[in-house]
């Protein structure tokens, strides 16, 4: 019979994939609902992805994408595991085959699962991820993005429907007993300043309902002065941690190729 979580074993967590933040962050663990919020462009779907494809050489994954249709999301998944950028993979030469065949094994080997069902609700989620889970079993899910959902009921304004949807998500962690990866959107307000759990937008409960909440920090205006190629500072900000540490994390981004990096410490 397999042990409890709580008890003396705990079950093993799932990595990040980074030595430098899997060196203070103590990973996904079964039944908990990790937030990962960011400003557009600042990465946190290419991190989500980089996160799924490193899980899913260990477990089963599902990944339910409200923002882009699975084509859209393999791409990524080639260009990160090529490294070759989106407009080398549009204009294929000769000595991209040998990567791009490569790639494209490595990616039908992966224990992965999409779904792109563009109106998303807990139900929905629910019934895909069960089904997959007593197929094949499940270790992950990932669901991008928070913002995009709407619950079944009618609710007097948007952030009583999104507290509504959190406690959902929650729910969905515990009954599947998986950890669930979910993105999310911050204000307008974190454009300008580092950003806390207090800016994520339209929706304060997930502060309190999340057991970790990871966010997204990037000067993308900085991004564009920067020769082609080269990586962006980033940085994770590891915000809330319910059963370990908190702190910020150097990252560098390598946004033509959708893949982050840990950063050297001087």
């Amino acid at each position: 019979k397999a042990l409890e979580r709580g008890s003396i074993a705990e079950p093993m967590a799932l990595q990040v994939g980074l030595p430098s933040v899997d060196a203070l962050f103590d990973g996904f663990c079964p039944g908990d609902w990790i937030l990962l919020a960011g400003r557009p462009s600042t990465g946190k779907t290419a991190l989500a992805i980089q996160i799924a494809l490193k899980t899913a050489q260990q477990v089963n994954v599902l990944v339910c994408s409200a923002e882009m249709r699975h084509t859209a999301v393999w791409r990524r998944a080639l260009s990160h595991v090529t490294q070759l950028s989106a407009w080398q993979l549009s204009k294929l030469r000769e000595k991209d085959y040998a990567p791009v065949s490569h790639g494209l094994a490595q990616l039908g080997n992966l224990r992965l699962w999409l779904d792109d069902t563009p109106s998303v609700s807990d139900m929905h989620v629910l019934s895909v991820a069960r089904r997959v889970q007593m197929q094949h079993g499940l270790g992950l899910l990932v669901i991008d993005y928070l913002q995009l959902w709407h619950a079944a009921s009618r609710f007097e304004n948007r952030s009583y429907e999104l507290g509504a949807i959190t406690r959902g998500l929650k729910q969905i962690a515990r009954t599947l007993d998986v950890p669930v990866l979910t993105l999310a959107a911050l204000s307008r307000a974190a454009a300008n300043e580092r950003p806390t759990m207090a800016h994520i937008r339209e929706c304060g409960t997930a502060e309190y309902d999340a057991d970790v909440i990871l966010l997204m920090h990037r000067d993308v205006q900085a991004q564009k002065d920067l020769q082609p190629g080269a990586p962006s500072p980033a940085e994770m900000i590891i915000d809330k941690q319910r059963n370990g540490a908190t702190g910020s994390i150097p990252l560098l981004y390598f946004g033509e190729h959708y893949r982050f990096e840990s950063q050297a410490l001087s």
